[in-house]
């Protein structure tokens, strides 16, 4: 009995000898001379939490480290960085909204607030910058309105923004939640001629111009169907075509734009989620490949990223639908390079990372993470 202890004793102690050894055998090598990529982060983190942050990815692995508390700002629900990324703007996603300025300190490990802007409108969703990095444009989600600034100042500790014109939409649709206009995207077309706004209230794409300072009357650019509800749209530089992803209706619509008076015209329909999902989901972010070859859309309530290949004259082919493996993706990005796809699940606080093939598009699974509280944008600095 005493023998047969010992004997227990000693194989316990050589397996987890042995266990060791090969979990230090598992753990892939860190490079010190690997280059890390940045990401930035916004998030709905609670008050008087740190909301803006950066993480690092390592290209080889896809391990995700780094965690660094950038700032803290109410509600930083979406970004926009400079060219040279040196400023970054953050919406103040707020009943009384504003926007928040950024300035980089300290090698990129904090952000200096250089200024500050309030009552800006509603619960502003979404914000951009103008191609010629002149220019910034804000979406007001509850009070329906878009606002336009002049950057002054920028990449110095004085950025600061100056209004110069705004458009009030008017209206309402057919779906109980589009008692009012919407809006929630708003940016220019690639070639700055146009800016487009999307208002999820009237199942609207709205186009206008500037003359000088001044904003022109605006125009339906594109109506969608009723309750569709248009949530966020990106240009495909490279094929001259656009794609609506439609919050309410989970629809996913190509269209094409003429390049005179910025109109867009339907080329294809179709459904976001796969016909054997019957669950309550709602689209959220649609992004590009870095080659342009291929779209992905988030998906909140399946929790699952779609992916198309773009084919003939910008139409959709669809080839996977793959778990983020969080819960509710409100935003994500694909990394410069092509190989990874770092997903922000806000309810399960957490930034999850898949791999990507850039030759087929598919996606696969990484046990790469990190904790973040509510995390609502991310991009790649």
């Amino acid at each position: 009995m005493h023998f047969s202890k010992k004997l227990r004793s000693a194989s316990y102690l050589l397996l987890a000898i042995l266990s060791g050894l090969l979990s230090a055998c598992d753990k892939t090598p860190v490079n010190p001379e690997t280059k890390m990529s940045e990401f930035i982060v916004g998030s709905y983190a609670k008050e008087n939490e740190p909301s803006i942050y950066r993480i690092q990815l390592d290209p080889q692995s896809g391990a995700l480290s780094g965690l660094t508390t950038l700032a803290n700002t109410v509600n930083p629900s979406y970004l926009a960085l400079s060219a040279d990324n040196q400023t970054i703007f953050a919406v103040n996603e707020t009943e009384k909204g504003g926007v928040s300025v950024f300035n980089w300190q300290d090698k990129h490990n904090a952000l200096s607030l250089a200024s500050k802007l309030s009552d800006l409108g509603d619960n502003p969703c979404h914000i951009s910058i103008s191609p010629d990095g002149t220019m910034l444009t804000v979406a007001n989600y509850s009070s329906g309105d878009i606002r336009l600034f002049k950057i002054e100042g920028i990449s110095s500790q004085e950025t600061s923004l100056r209004e110069f014109a705004r458009h009030q939409s008017q209206g309402q649709g057919a779906h109980e939640r589009q008692e009012a206009p919407h809006m929630h995207w708003v940016d220019w077309s690639p070639d700055g001629k146009f800016i487009y706004s999307v208002d999820l209230g009237l199942d609207e794409v709205k186009v206008y111009e500037l003359d000088g300072e001044a904003l022109l009357r605006a125009k339906v650019a594109f109506k969608l169907q009723a309750g569709d509800g248009p949530r966020h749209m990106i240009f495909s530089v490279k094929q001259g075509f656009a794609y609506i992803v439609n919050e309410l209706s989970n629809a996913l619509v190509v269209v094409q734009q003429d390049s005179s008076t910025g109109e867009l015209t339907e080329v294809q329909r179709l459904s976001a989620l796969t016909e054997e999902f019957t669950g309550e989901s709602y689209v959220s972010a649609v992004k590009l490949s870095p080659a342009e070859d291929f779209l992905y859309v988030a998906n909140r309530g399946s929790n699952s990223i779609s992916v198309f290949a773009i084919v003939a004259k910008g139409k959709l082919e669809f080839l996977q639908d793959y778990t983020t493996a969080g819960n509710w993706p409100r935003d994500f990005v694909i990394s410069n390079d092509g190989e990874f796809l770092l997903v922000a699940n806000q309810l399960s606080s957490e930034i999850t990372v898949l791999k990507r093939d850039n030759k087929s598009g598919l996606l696969s699974s990484t046990d790469s993470k990190i904790a973040i509280s509510q995390p609502t944008y991310i991009s790649q600095l």
